[in-house]
């Protein structure tokens, strides 16, 4: 019986590390030292960006979902981030929408123009609508859950250098911000 009530608590342990280590960012090392892949889409600015290479000499901020629930998860990131480099020259974000399906890619002027309505317009430059397949992605940047947001921070020449998964916390926010200002330095 001992055994038993022993077993059954170490369980409970487990499942409630592994809940509550969901509900905070993930700063896996996946991807850290590669080259960020290429990738094109259109902005709700109406320009077509292509990245790493839109910002060649510039520590950029790139955010990615998957999912349609989780592009909030994106958003702290961001507003951090503008924050504290929003004015600086050195310094870019780009928060890329990733849209797999067909069916996204034949409604893609009435899912940007819900964007556009949905983000102030002094973000439209920086939200990338990528419409296309999404493996080539998944694989490179070692993703392996698609419900959560992605965050990469690249350095002046397109190279991964800090990466986080799912909602920012205090802790993942500072860490993101401190990378930022190093690899900026």
């Amino acid at each position: 019986m001992k055994k038993v009530v022993t077993l059954a608590l170490f369980v409970c342990i487990v499942f409630t590390s592994t809940a509550m280590a969901q509900g905070s960012a993930d700063t896996s090392k996946s991807a850290i030292g590669l080259k960020f892949p290429a990738i094109s889409g259109e902005s709700l600015a109406e320009q077509t960006i292509t990245l790493p290479q839109a910002a060649s000499g510039k520590v950029t901020l790139i955010l990615m979902a998957f999912k349609r629930d989780s592009i909030p998860k994106l958003d702290p990131w961001l507003k951090a981030y503008m924050d504290a480099f929003g004015a600086e020259k050195d310094f870019a974000l780009y928060k890329i929408p990733m849209m797999k399906s067909a069916f996204a890619k034949q409604i893609s002027a009435m899912i940007n123009g819900k964007m556009k309505k949905d983000n102030p317009k002094e973000l439209h430059d920086k939200i990338v609508t990528y419409y296309g397949p999404i493996d080539e992605y998944l694989t490179a940047l070692g993703i392996a859950d698609e419900e959560q947001g992605y965050a990469f921070l690249l350095d002046k020449t397109g190279v991964v250098k800090w990466r986080s998964t799912g909602s920012a916390d205090q802790k993942s926010i500072k860490a993101l911000i401190d990378a930022a200002y190093k690899i900026g330095d």
